[in-house]
């Protein structure tokens, strides 16, 4: 995966800013989700989203209101759904997965499991992504 450039250089990502997003077709819970906590400054660059650059990425990422998506970049096709709770605190922001679905088509299915590790890794990527 390539790395993300400078989040401050382009607008955030929404569903109007992408081409047509189409929805996850045969939503399915997950039942293994990530147990990573997120600092306010960690969401707030995953807030802004992630658009593919070019078609050896294959992700776009938006986030609206608690939820965040995932779709296909070159179909538009919903894969991914997560809904964000956050918890603010006398000292500290965090922010935690306690729902997600993923598609269940069979074309998707047999990527369920790369469908984690990209969102793993994404997140991660997004998450780490130094300040300017």
């Amino acid at each position: 995966m390539r790395t993300i450039e400078s989040v401050d250089e382009h607008p955030p990502v929404t569903r109007a800013s992408l081409r047509e997003m189409l929805p996850i077709v045969a939503p399915m819970s997950m039942t293994l989700l990530p147990t990573r906590v997120w600092t306010q400054e960690q969401w707030d660059r995953i807030k802004r989203g992630y658009r593919a650059r070019g078609m050896d990425e294959k992700w776009d990422v938006y986030v609206e209101g608690h939820v965040a998506f995932l779709h296909r970049s070159w179909t538009g096709r919903g894969v991914f759904e997560a809904s964000v709770r956050r918890r603010m605190r006398v000292v500290r922001f965090s922010a935690r997965l306690p729902t997600a679905q993923v598609d269940r088509l069979p074309v998707h299915q047999a990527a369920t499991v790369l469908v984690h590790a990209v969102i793993r890794d994404l997140v991660r990527q997004l998450a780490s992504q130094p300040p300017l």
